[in-house]
């Protein structure tokens, strides 16, 4: 299954990804880490849930903005590296666990965060639908995703695709690549309304050349 290939490589690769972060090295990160970060604040949350949170360098940073926040991710290593790191409340929990039991400790939540961390195809939906069951009435989603630019520019069809390497580009001893799921603008939107999520807004982090690095959607529920 493509969950546990992934869940696999992350552990496998846990200590590199960590050296990685704490050495600044993936260019991309300076533009992308600061869009992220204004987004949330700007929302002003009380309390948050950041999915696929890794060695918690997100939620360490919202925490100093205020905020009571809570990591989760599949990586066992990732979550131990996080609790060593910070004081917030880190839970190593699936997606899979997620969607059949989404009561995670401090919900509801205003704000809740994939901050490339949305790896799946079909299950992308499921964790929606469990997710917005714990969100405040006025609570935000927040995904932070590449730019579908990314297919044209890799010389692919625009079209949602699995890709094959996830750790294409980046500096560094990682092994066994996983494979990840693209969509394009038209996908995304057809899952957040099948989820009953509204679309609030888009930003799209540019770098000094003025080249697209990822796309920002800020979801609420919908109303009817």
């Amino acid at each position: 299954m493509v969950n546990d290939e992934i869940k696999r490589t992350w552990e496998k690769n846990a200590s590199e990804w960590i050296r990685a972060i704490e050495g600044g090295i993936i260019e991309s990160r300076k533009f992308t880490n600061a869009a992220i970060i204004d987004s949330v604040v700007s929302h002003k949350p009380k309390n948050l849930l950041d999915l696929g949170c890794g060695e918690g360098w997100l939620t360490r940073e919202l925490s100093r903005t205020g905020i009571t926040c809570t990591g989760s991710d599949a990586s066992a290593p990732l979550i131990e590296n996080a609790k060593k790191k910070g004081d917030q409340n880190y839970l190593n929990l699936s997606y899979e666990e997620i969607i059949l039991d989404p009561n995670i400790t401090g919900n509801p939540f205003d704000a809740i965060i994939y901050n490339f961390s949305l790896f799946l195809n079909e299950e992308t939906e499921l964790l929606f639908k469990s997710l917005k069951t714990i969100m405040s009435k006025n609570g935000r989603i927040f995904i932070q995703t590449l730019h579908p630019a990314f297919l044209i520019k890799n010389s692919l069809p625009y079209k949602s695709q699995w890709i094959e390497d996830s750790w294409a580009g980046l500096k560094g001893d990682f092994k066994d690549p996983h494979q990840w799921y693209i969509r394009t603008f038209t996908d995304w939107y057809k899952a957040f309304n099948t989820c009953g999520l509204y679309l609030e807004s888009i930003k799209e982090p540019v770098n000094n050349e003025n080249q697209p690095l990822s796309v920002i959607f800020e979801l609420s529920k919908a109303t009817s």
